[in-house]
């Protein structure tokens, strides 16, 4: 009782206008992915960057992997480790952790039920928000799915490298090049939760708002949950295009150089010349 408790109290420290929504958009966005068939088990994490310690059974002690640059007061609410979307369709509430920084320190104040911790991807959400803090504040939320369009496509072994995976994607539905104009970030293959992949992957990011990982899935940005889910759908649907016409027997024209250039044209008109 006293853990349903603090629970209902995470509604003092944050408006309940705001927190009714978050979680209603957790839920709804943990839907979606399961619908869509990219959170098989525990498969999926997401973040949302607050301004505010919400208040949630704790805290305690938690030693961040890294020392990230966040201003005092700075916390990340993200998916415990070993949540699975299914359950926080149901009950967003209860499969989160939020983490409160202090500014300098390696060590969080960590707030949730006693036997969670953070996504085993803390190190990539960590490092990505810290480059959007810094650089695209508005981007306060990460969510990463696997995406079984875009983990099909990299298999593919002329698909080695950004420039070939962007001709593809970029071409195959318009609305790809309007809402995703600077392209698709695909870095190599990385270990899932290895540093090697959370800078990579924050190097990425630094110019693109959705990043795939080969074999493994994708990562979106986004200013809230349903933008960041939006631009992995979009990007999924470029893929399910190409894939489809493949199976279909034949190689996809794609939109042409000429239809590119007019789109461009269309789409940003007062940015034209840098293309």
């Amino acid at each position: 009782m006293y853990l349903k408790a603090k629970f209902m109290a995470f509604t003092t420290s944050l408006s309940m206008s705001f927190l009714s929504k978050l979680f209603h958009d957790i839920g709804i966005t943990a839907g979606l992915l399961c619908e869509r068939g990219w959170a098989e088990r525990n498969a999926g994490n997401l973040s949302v960057r607050l301004s505010e310690v919400p208040s949630l059974p704790g805290p305690r002690r938690f030693i961040l992997p890294v020392k990230p640059e966040f201003e005092e007061g700075t916390s990340l609410l993200i998916t415990a480790a070993g949540a699975r979307m299914r359950d926080l369709i149901r009950h967003p509430e209860k499969d989160i952790v939020v983490l409160s920084f202090h500014a300098g320190q390696q060590e969080a104040m960590l707030y949730g039920l006693p036997d969670q911790e953070p996504s085993s991807e803390l190190l990539t959400h960590l490092l990505v928000h810290q480059m959007l803090y810094t650089n695209h504040p508005e981007e306060t939320v990460l969510l990463h799915a696997h995406v079984t369009e875009l983990i099909a496509m990299s298999h593919h072994p002329n698909i080695c490298e950004e420039q070939g995976m962007n001709d593809i994607l970029l071409r195959m539905h318009a609305e790809t090049l309007f809402f995703l104009p600077e392209g698709i970030a695909y870095p190599d293959f990385g270990i899932p939760g290895s540093m090697a992949l959370a800078e990579t992957t924050a190097r990425a990011m630094m110019k693109h708002k959705v990043c795939i990982w080969p074999k493994h899935g994708a990562l979106a940005s986004g200013p809230n949950i349903q933008e960041a889910f939006d631009r992995l759908d979009i990007v999924a649907k470029a893929a399910r295009i190409w894939l489809q016409c493949k199976a279909a027997g034949f190689v996809p024209a794609g939109i042409s150089q000429d239809e590119m250039t007019q789109l461009k044209a269309a789409y940003f008109p007062h940015q034209f010349t840098a293309f």
